[in-house]
């Protein structure tokens, strides 16, 4: 029997939200995969202030009790192994029960509904999923993460089956390496695969010390580019402990669901013309956070504070320390906070005028064309906006003289600034936001998740070596991700090459001598794919570094143009 109990606690139950986040657990463990150590899921989700645009439903369904030590039955060591009172409900009778209650009042109210599951409850979501699909029916799942859920089967259920508790057990059958259903759901997932990419966003995410399923089994077949997988550290169960929305888990599901909020947003707002309000959403140049970004979350909050505070947070470091993605990560998450948000390349006035000009264009075309050639005009709309409309937001990214920026800012504002800078005395906007290095546990974690690779050893050495700095970490991981080579080579490389920059030149400040490495290390490999590439980056070199016009670089062959910028993608 399957049940979707929604909780909304008294002091939301007015609040008619929208969109239904649904928690599925997997096998025997119905009471303990959303809780642990007095810390629930559910409780936790509700309580973040980020995500008051939700309500919380826990699915349970009847399934055998298995309780073991993390030693592994095939390595013949003693498990403690205990099971309910059977037979247990098919996974086949699980689905239709879970569509019964989609289809139930209680769930139809909601526009949005978001599947979070864990091992074998992603099987039962996916295949809701698949077999509504396979009946032309409509779906309204429109965020789906699975953790540690085996598409491909998992090797124990052999293990367990032959076990005289569990002979009989459906479910244990079901999960066995090509079972019917696993196969079923294979055959299924290759056939509406552009069907699911269109519909609805997917994150995999497999346990790196997984004991029961592994990465291959976690990750789909079907899986391309568009859905990689997210390492989440632990065990197959320990990846769902949470402390206080501190683990990795919570963190992949908390992005999640402020996408699914920015979209429904987003939606909500009309595109309306400027007429001294603005009432739509217009978003300038905005960065991307990258895929692979290690979410701060005390820096997040620091942010938001001196926002609510002030309406300015200056973020200070060393170059590659991380400010930019860090302003872009804010971005993501508030965005649905902002009528208009506008990105700003700051490093001089003459950029700040250009971005100002091209915001102009978005608020007032019929001003922008009307003063095309007229910079002061241009300059004195943007500041004149800026102080008589509220809900905006402005990140001036790379800011080198705060005297320059100052004298482009309007007088007062009532929206919000973040800025971003290498310079850390900011007499006027204190106190600033100093970006750390990473944690060792952070840089592992980031060079795992975009490498794509599970934990080496080496890594300990190397993340030291590498100063736990962000680029740096970057820069190794991509090439490892790049040249499918292992971190323990990359390290080896490393340290020879950094011998030959401390012989050949005066050591310059840590960070700078680190990232001369990892960028010696990218050049050489550039060099044996591709010589031309070089010679092209020594060129552009002396260029500004952005918008720079393709129809000015002269090549015999264009089409060798291309392929030379197709290899610095790649590998830069």
């Amino acid at each position: 029997m399957l049940s979707l109990k929604i909780d909304i606690p008294k002091e939301r139950q007015n609040k008619n939200n929208t969109i239904l986040v649904v928690l599925i657990h997997g096998l025997g463990a119905p009471d303990t995969t959303w809780e642990n150590n007095d810390t629930s899921w559910t409780k936790l989700l509700l309580g973040d202030s980020d995500l008051e645009m939700i309500d919380v439903g826990v699915v349970k369904y009847d399934t055998a009790h298995i309780s073991s030590n993390t030693a592994n039955v095939l390595n013949k060591i003693q498990n403690v192994v205990t099971a309910g009172k059977g037979p247990f409900t098919s996974l086949e009778v699980l689905i239709r029960e879970l569509k019964e209650e989609l289809n139930s009042d209680k769930v139809k109210q909601y526009e949005k509904i978001m599947f979070v599951t864990h091992s074998m409850g992603g099987l039962i979501g996916m295949r809701y999923i698949l077999d509504e699909f396979n009946r032309n029916q409509k779906i309204n799942i429109n965020e789906f993460i699975s953790m540690a859920t085996p598409y491909n089967g998992a090797d124990l259920a052999k293990v367990y089956e032959s076990l005289p508790f569990f002979k009989s057990h459906e479910q244990i059958k079901s999960l066995k390496t090509n079972s019917n259903f696993i196969d079923d759901t294979i055959r299924l997932l290759v056939k509406y695969n552009d069907k699911l990419k269109n519909e609805c966003n997917f994150t995999f995410c497999y346990a790196t010390n997984d004991e029961y399923v592994s990465r291959e089994s976690a990750i789909p077949p079907i899986v391309d580019s568009k859905w990689e997988g997210e390492p989440l550290g632990g065990s197959h169960s320990g990846i769902l402990n949470v402390n206080l929305h501190n683990s990795r888990a919570y963190d992949v599901v908390k992005k999640r669901i402020l996408n699914l909020i920015q979209n429904k947003v987003h939606e909500e707002k009309h595109l309306l013309q400027v007429n001294g309000n603005c009432n739509h959403n217009i978003i300038h140049n905005t960065l991307i956070e990258s895929v692979e970004y290690t979410y701060r979350e005390i820096l997040d909050k620091d942010i938001s504070s001196q926002l609510k505070e002030k309406k300015v947070s200056v973020i200070t470091g060393p170059g590659g320390i991380g400010k930019t993605q860090l302003a872009a990560n804010y971005v993501n998450n508030y965005r649905h906070k902002y009528n208009l948000i506008g990105w700003i390349n700051a490093s001089d006035a003459i950029s700040i005028q250009n971005s100002y000009f091209e915001l102009v264009k978005q608020l007032d075309l019929v001003f922008w064309k009307d003063n095309f050639d007229n910079q002061k005009a241009i300059l004195e709309y943007m500041k004149s906006w800026l102080e008589n409309n509220s809900e905006w937001l402005m990140i001036y990214d790379n800011v080198k003289n705060h005297k320059e920026l100052n004298d482009l800012l309007p007088s007062f504002w009532n929206g919000h600034i973040i800025i971003t800078s290498q310079n850390a005395k900011w007499s006027k906007f204190k106190p600033t936001i100093e970006v750390p290095k990473l944690s060792n546990k952070e840089s592992i974690d980031f060079l795992m998740k975009r490498a794509e690779k599970n934990y080496e050893p080496e890594m300990e050495e190397l993340v030291e070596l590498l100063d736990k700095f962000p680029l740096a970490l970057e820069h190794a991981a991509a090439y490892v991700y790049k040249t499918s080579r292992t971190f323990a080579y990359y390290l080896k490389m490393f340290k020879e090459r950094q011998r030959e920059i401390l012989c050949n030149a005066k050591k310059p400040e840590d960070y700078e001598y680190t990232i001369a490495t990892t960028w010696d290390i990218a050049f050489n490999e550039i060099s044996s794919v591709c010589p031309d590439a070089i010679k092209f980056i020594y060129f552009i070199s002396f260029l500004a570094p952005d918008d720079i016009p393709l129809d000015m670089i002269k090549f015999k062959d264009e089409n060798n143009l291309y392929s030379i910028i197709k290899i610095l993608e790649d590998d830069l």
